[in-house]
């Protein structure tokens, strides 16, 4: 009986695997991705890079015990995978892991957003523009570790051919730009169960969404999480949880059908719920399931498609979260504003930019769909085209011009902050130069001392003769003399003191690197002070933000104790696989 089971199991997992390979035939041919015969003639083993925007490994491990993981549980537990701890470095944000990894070089990316003193141009990392002319440098006379392969919903492309929902590629490769008329309802047809969960889920959760939204107005206990209620966030909030896990998933799918060399995708919806509501809350761990879903089935198309190309599959996350509470709600006022009371005193004159979440992720997911809409409507009839400008016109007015705003530096009140979670980078842009501490001690008096003194603030750090200095007690002191107290005071409940000393010294060199450098304080139990309205963030220091997690194949033997950052994980992946790499399977 043993024996018979066994062969009618074989049969079905026959029949499955014959239907698939049918289904993704047809789903590739339908969107012009149809499978080169080719593909592995260059003898490379396959790899699948996902990531889980701001997934600690600590919430990894609490989530896998509240049994939201049970995919990535089963790696663990059926297949022999190591789970790691590693440290993401400074600062602790998305195009600085990105970038290590695709191209080993993070040089001047000095925070998710940043200031130009000598153009008098903000950076932002999501900025379309800003993305391409990052990648640009940061890629210069290096091969990306995506060459050939695609890249699904990231900051940066890696070289890859086919980039999607990717920042530094909006413009270029749509998803959708070669379905043509009735081409797309047969593309979602050979595909029903997704199209059935995506808009099922999408509006049980958009209804949720709204109902939550709605009651957290009337809710008046002290220190509930509460977001606006506001349609467009909520539906935005289905496009980031839902609508982009399902294509992104779909994407990577037909990939491995199509035996693309290296492919990278990023769920990044865990990130941005948890920033809302924090790491561990009902809602979070609702999108890790999700996620973990989608995961699972990449695993079982790789593992059903491995005569095609075999495939290794790495899950890590590109920094972790920390449970916040932002400046204005804890002290009333934010860093600006802190500055602000510092310095301006009588002088009329003053100006001061406090630039931080400006640019909201919802702003990111309206420029990804207004993009696949221009390749959507290219191909419709011309009342399919009506429907989509109607659409477009909506999507438009969400998506915030990309002005940058001009400076007098003649004026010397002006003062420029861009925070990015936990750390804030400030400019004083009389000068285009770097200033000295004792430059910005002698033109505003007492604002060094009143930042070193709240209680707020972690570290304020700037530079004098070309040194890397923090602000203590005791005046500025030199950052990497761990043999002073006061650098050891405040360098307190981190990991490694030389470690941390050294990357915040990196940081001040900088050329992008703010006049000053502050940071949110943090405690020994991992909870810090951010300058953004976060309920868990990241960016700088403290708690988890630095800890991410990475999910290794069993011969895999990389020691990642010894990775102090993602740069040092670029030259592992290329030999294993990277362009020109062969392998023996």
């Amino acid at each position: 009986m043993t024996w018979l089971l066994q062969r009618v199991l074989d049969l079905v997992d026959i029949i499955i695997t014959w239907f698939n390979r049918r289904r993704y035939g047809a789903l590739a041919r339908q969107v012009g991705r149809d499978p080169d015969d080719r593909a592995t003639a260059d003898g490379r083993r396959g790899l699948i890079l996902v990531q889980i925007d701001g997934l600690s490994h600590k919430t990894l491990v609490q989530a896998m015990d509240a049994g939201a993981l049970p995919g990535l549980k089963r790696l663990l537990e059926r297949d022999g995978y190591r789970l790691e701890r590693w440290w993401c470095g400074l600062p602790s944000s998305t195009p600085v892991v990105q970038s290590g990894l695709m191209y080993g070089n993070n040089w001047d990316v000095p925070a998710f957003r940043w200031y130009d003193k000598e153009s008098g141009r903000t950076w932002v990392a999501k900025n379309p523009r800003d993305a391409r002319e990052l990648q640009d440098r940061l890629s210069e006379g290096r091969t990306g570790l995506l060459e050939g392969g695609s890249s699904y919903v990231n900051i940066f492309d890696g070289g890859a051919r086919l980039s999607l929902f990717t920042v530094s590629a909006l413009g270029g490769s749509r998803f959708f730009e070669n379905v043509r008329g009735v081409s797309l309802v047969v593309l979602m047809l050979l595909s029903p169960l997704r199209l059935l969960r995506a808009i099922a889920a999408g509006g049980w959760e958009f209804v949720r969404d709204l109902w939550q939204r709605l009651a957290a107005r009337f809710d008046t206990r002290v220190g509930r999480r509460r977001r606006p209620f506001s349609v467009p966030a909520a539906l935005f909030q289905i496009f980031a949880s839902i609508v982009f896990r399902e294509l992104q998933t779909f994407g990577v799918l037909l990939d491995i059908y199509r035996r693309v060399p290296a492919i990278y995708t990023n769920y990044y919806g865990y990130d941005d719920v948890a920033h809302q509501l924090g790491p561990l809350d009902g809602e979070t761990l609702r999108v890790l399931r999700g996620i973990d879903a989608r995961i699972h089935e990449i695993d079982v198309a790789r593992r059903r498609f491995a005569d095609r190309r075999p495939y290794d599959l790495i899950v890590l996350a590109d920094h972790g979260m920390s449970p916040c509470t932002s400046m204005k709600e804890r002290y009333g006022q934010t860093l600006g504003e802190l500055v602000a009371s510092l310095v301006a005193r009588e002088d009329q004159e003053f100006v001061l930019d406090e630039g931080g979440s400006e640019v909201d992720r919802s702003d990111a997911d309206a420029r990804f769909l207004l993009a696949e809409l221009e390749g959507i409507k290219a191909n419709l009839a011309p009342r399919g085209q009506k429907l989509v400008g109607v659409l477009e016109n909506l999507l438009a007015r969400r998506v915030p011009a990309e002005e940058v705003p001009e400076w007098d530096l003649a004026r010397h009140g002006d003062i420029i902050l861009r925070n990015s979670g936990t750390i804030s980078l400030v400019y004083f842009p009389l000068t285009a130069q770097r200033m000295d501490l004792s430059e910005i001690e002698l033109i505003y008096p007492g604002l060094l001392r009143g930042l070193e003194e709240h209680p707020g603030l972690g570290l304020v750090l700037g530079r004098q003769d070309g040194q890397a200095m923090a602000m203590t007690v005791r005046g500025p002191r030199h950052l990497n003399d761990l043999s002073d107290p006061s650098i050891r005071d405040l360098l307190d409940n981190l990991p490694d003191r030389a470690l941390v000393a050294q990357q915040l010294t990196r940081l001040l060199s900088f050329p992008s690197c703010g006049d000053l450098v502050v940071l949110g304080r943090w405690n020994s139990r991992g909870q810090t002070i951010a300058f953004e309205p976060h309920w868990a963030t990241h960016g700088g220091l403290g708690g988890e933000q630095n800890h991410p997690f990475i999910l290794l194949p069993p011969d895999i033997t990389w020691d990642m104790s010894a990775i102090t950052d993602p740069t040092q994980l670029y030259p592992l992946l290329m030999e294993l696989y990277g362009a020109n790499v062969k392998r023996e399977t």
